[in-house]
This record gives C-alpha cells, structure tokens and sequence, in this order.
C-alpha cells in the first residue's frame, strides 16, 4: 500500500548520489537519530501508532533511509569525536574496572562510617564483577576478530577460554580469594551449560 507523503523534501547529496525523501520520511530520519527506537520515530513522524512498529523497521530497510540517517549522524559523532577508537577506548576502561578487586564497604552504624567488610577470621573481603566485565570483554574481542556470532565453542576454545580466565583471575583476584572466585566461577559455567 502506498503511503500519501506528500512532496518530495530537498534533495541530499552524498557523494555524487542525490537523497530524495518524502517530508514523512525526513522527519522520521529526524526523530530516528534521537533515540534510535525506530517505533517511536515512527509514532513520532505521524505513522499510525497501531503499525508503527512495522512502519519504523520497514523504513531501515529503505537504502535512502539508512543513507539519511547517516548524513546526520556523521557530523554529530565528528563533532563529539566519537569513533571506534573511543568505543574501545571505554570498553577497555570499562572491563578493567570491572576486574578490579575492590574492598566491600558497609556502613557502621556505631561509628556513623564506611568501613570495610571483615570475614569471621577477620580477612579483608574483596569483590570484583566478572559478568559486568563480560560484554565489554566480547565487544572488544569483536572488534579485534577475537571471535564472531557463529563461533561454535570445542574443547580447545574452552580451554583456551579456562586459561584465559584464570590468568585474569590470578590478576586481579587476591590469593585467599582464590579457591572461591573458581568455584563461582565453575558453578556459572555449569548453570549456563544445563
């Protein structure tokens, strides 16, 4: 079904190819690159809020489209610098921050202060965030061909995975912690394999 957009906007150049789109399918370009949900563009650009959700993946599929979209993305993301080497640049600060060993506080009550947490043997008590790591890990590992979405694991990806991990754990992990981080981290392992 043909959709009553009215005139043809101002063409766009790219390159030497010229852009043209309907008012409605600039605005939704418009409205795309605020949030990228492709329903709300769409509700925003005046598609039926009962297709809307059609209407906005349709649209992305539309080469003119997706060429407009990134016309006025491109100059946001050099004027805020962003690039690859950015989204790296954080991912790694990211993921080592989630290794890091860190001491548990609590708040004392008595003494009205953060303290740090002690074990019943009186051991200072540490914490990292191996799954907060993990996304940040594979976004990296994407990126340097590290592995793709139709890897399928074998035995010797696992092991090669096992050592890796537990060079990281030996990193960041304290040695009286040690025994406990692989036990949780077996313990993951196995729930993911059920």
């Amino acid at each position: 079904m043909a959709e009553n957009t009215g005139k043809k906007s101002e063409s766009r150049e790219k390159g030497d190819e010229i852009v043209a789109l309907s008012p409605k399918r600039e605005r939704f370009c418009q409205e795309f690159i605020k949030d990228h949900n492709a329903t709300q563009a769409a509700i925003r650009s005046g598609y039926s809020v009962k297709t809307a959700r059609e209407q906005g993946g349709r649209l992305l599929t539309i080469v003119a489209v997706k060429t407009r979209i990134e016309q006025l993305e491109k100059p946001i993301a050099e004027r805020l610098q962003l690039d690859a080497e950015y989204v790296l640049r954080g991912a790694k600060t990211a993921f080592e921050r989630c290794m890091q060993v860190a001491p548990v506080v609590a708040f004392d009550p008595v003494d009205k202060e953060l303290k740090e947490v002690v074990d019943p043997e009186g051991n200072k008590v540490f914490q990292f965030d191996p799954k907060g790591g993990a996304p940040y890990l594979q976004l990296i590992a994407k990126h340097v061909g590290g592995f793709n979405d139709k890897t399928i694991v074998t035995f010797d990806d696992a092991s090669n995975f096992a050592k890796m991990l537990g060079q990281i754990i030996l990193k960041y992990v304290p040695e009286e912690k040690i025994d406990a981080c692989s036990q949780e981290i077996s313990s993951i392992i196995a729930k993911a394999n059920e």
